[in-house]
C-alpha cells in the first residue's frame, strides 16, 4: 500500500501524528526524505513497526525478567498533541525501566519534537545534561 504511493504516505506521517501540517520540515530535510523514500526504505520502516509490536515486546520482558534497568539518568520529552499525552503517564513509565533520575515533561508540539520546537528542545535537552545529579 506504502509503494503504492509513497509521497502521500510520507507527507501524511510527516504532517499527523499532531504536528499539525508540515510547516516545521524544512525544504531541503523533506527532499531528502522524499529521495530516500526507496522500497528498501519502506521494507525497513514497516519491519521497525513490525519488530515494535511483536519481537521488541518480548525482548522488553525478557530485561524485565532479568531485572534489567537503564542506569543513567533520563530525560524524557512528549508532545502534547501527541498520544503519549493523552495516554500515558510517561515519568512513571520510565521511572520503572530505570534505575536512575527520570525527569521530563511535555511540549508544546506533536510527535516530531525536536522539528517543531528545535531552539525550545535543544535549550531543555541543555538544562538536562548541565544537571548534576550528585547531591
Amino acid at each position: 500500500m506504502i509503494a503504492g504511493n509513497p509521497l502521500t504516505y510520507l507527507h501524511g506521517i510527516l504532517g499527523g501524528w499532531g504536528s499539525g501540517g508540515m510547516d516545521h520540515v524544512e525544504a531541503r530535510a523533506l527532499a531528502e526524505y522524499e529521495q530516500s523514500l526507496t522500497s528498501e526504505a519502506i521494507h525497513a520502516f514497516c519491519e521497525d513497526y513490525r519488530a515494535s509490536a511483536a519481537i521488541d515486546l518480548e525482548h522488553d520482558r525478557e530485561s524485565r525478567d532479568h531485572g534489567a534497568k537503564i542506569r543513567c539518568d533520563t530525560h524524557v520529552l512528549w508532545g502534547e498533541r501527541a498520544i503519549i499525552h493523552r495516554f500515558f503517564e510517561p515519568i512513571q513509565l520510565w521511572q520503572a525501566q530505570c534505575s536512575g533520575h527520570v525527569t521530563g515533561g511535555s511540549m508544546p508540539a506533536g510527535h516530531f519534537i525536536p522539528e517543531e520546537l528545535p531552539n525550545e528542545t535543544a535549550h531543555v535537552l541543555d538544562e538536562f545534561y548541565s544537571r548534576d545529579y550528585r547531591t
